[in-house]
C-alpha cells in the first residue's frame, strides 16, 4: 500500500502536468472555436436559464439537441404571447446552438414581426406606448439577426432578414438600413432577388437616383431577365426621366423597355400608386401617363386620374 506521502507526491505531479498543459489546451480549443469544429462557450446569460438536466447536456455534448427542445418551450411562449420569455428563451437556443442560422432567424421574426405587431394591436394602450414597444421589437429583431452574424459572418440570408425588417411597407420602413442590408447580402451570394432588392430598396432614397440607375444597369447587364419584372422596369424608366442624367447617356424608347405602349401602360398603371405608397422614384411618370391615356384612347375604367384605384388592366385589352 502506497504511503501518504508517496500519493501527496503523485497528485501534485498530476497538477503540475495539467497546469502544463492547460495553456496549450485552450489554445487548441480556441482554434478548433474559431473554425466552427468546437462549440462556443456558454454566456452567462444562457447558463442562468438552464436547468440542472439542462446544463448536463450541455456538458455532455448534446447541446444541438437541447437548442432544439428549448426551441420547442419558446414556441409555447409564443403562443401565450410571452415575449420576454420568448426573448431569453432564444438567446439560451443561440448560446447552445450559434452556428445554426435557422435559430438566429426564427428569434428574430418571432421579435420583429410577431412582437412588433401585438405590440402595433394593444389598442388599450397610448398611441405613443404602442409605438414605442413596437420599435423596441423591431430593433430587438435587428440586434438578434447582428448577434447572428457574428457567428456567421457570410450568410448573405441573415443579412437579407435584416433588410426585410427594414424594407417592410406595412412595418416603419427604415431604407437606408435596408440598402445597407440588401447590399450586403447580395455582395455575398448569387442571389439575384437580393440584387434587386438593393436596387429597388436604393431607388427610394433621394439624391441616390443616379448611383441606382448605376447599379440597375449594372444588373442588366449580368442578369438580363430582370427586365422581364415589371416593376424593374418601370423604376428603370423613371430614373432614365432624372434631369441630372448626363445629356448625352443613351437612353431607350418606351418601346424598346416595355415591348410596346399597351405594355407600358398596364405596367405604369400600377407603378403610379406605388410612387405614393411605396416611395419610389416618380421621373416624369404622371406625364408618361397622360400621354398614353391619349395615344391609347384608354377607356375611362383603365384610366388612374378618372377611376378607383382599386380598378386593375386586364389581360385582354393589353396583351398585344
Amino acid at each position: 500500500m502506497a504511503s501518504p506521502k508517496k500519493i501527496i507526491v503523485v497528485l501534485l505531479g498530476l497538477t503540475a502536468a495539467g497546469l502544463t498543459k492547460m495553456p496549450f489546451e485552450q489554445k487548441f480549443t480556441e482554434e478548433l472555436r474559431e473554425q466552427r469544429l468546437a462549440p462556443p462557450t456558454l454566456s452567462l446569460e444562457a447558463w442562468t436559464q438552464m436547468s440542472q438536466n439542462g446544463l448536463a447536456g450541455a456538458f455532455g455534448g448534446l447541446r444541438s439537441v437541447l437548442a432544439f427542445f428549448k426551441s420547442l418551450e419558446a414556441h409555447l411562449h409564443f403562443e401565450d404571447q410571452e415575449w420576454y420569455e420568448l426573448k431569453n428563451d432564444f438567446k439560451v437556443v443561440t448560446s447552445l446552438d450559434p452556428y445554426n442560422a435557422f435559430y438566429w432567424d426564427q428569434g428574430s421574426h418571432h421579435l420583429a414581426y410577431n412582437a412588433a405587431s401585438w405590440a402595433r394591436s394593444q389598442r388599450d394602450q397610448p398611441e405613443i406606448k404602442r409605438i414605442s414597444i413596437e420599435k423596441e421589437y423591431l430593433e430587438a429583431g435587428d440586434t438578434f439577426l447582428r448577434n447572428g452574424l457574428r457567428y456567421l459572418p457570410e450568410d448573405a440570408d441573415l443579412w437579407a432578414a435584416i433588410g426585410r425588417i427594414w424594407s417592410h411597407p406595412l412595418k416603419r420602413p427604415d431604407i437606408p438600413r435596408a440598402v445597407e442590408a440588401w447590399k450586403k447580402a447580395a455582395a455575398l451570394s448569387n442571389n439575384h432577388v437580393y440584387e434587386r432588392n438593393y436596387f429597388l430598396s436604393l431607388a427610394k432614397i433621394p439624391g441616390r437616383e443616379k448611383e441606382a440607375l448605376d447599379v440597375a444597369l449594372e444588373l442588366v447587364e449580368v442578369y438580363p431577365r430582370n427586365l422581364t419584372i415589371p416593376t424593374f422596369r418601370c423604376v428603370l424608366w423613371s430614373l432614365y426621366q432624372n434631369p441630372q442624367l448626363p445629356l448625352d447617356l443613351k437612353k431607350p424608347t418606351m418601346v424598346q423597355l416595355f415591348g410596346s405602349k399597351k405594355r407600358a401602360y398596364r405596367d405604369l398603371h400600377s407603378y403610379w400608386y406605388r410612387i405614393n405608397d411605396d416611395g419610389f422614384y416618380a421621373g416624369n411618370v404622371g406625364a408618361d401617363l397622360h400621354q398614353l391615356v391619349i395615344d391609347l384612347n384608354v377607356p375611362f375604367e383603365f384610366n388612374p386620374f378618372l377611376s378607383p384605384r382599386q380598378r386593375r388592366i386586364p389581360r385582354s385589352w393589353w396583351q398585344d
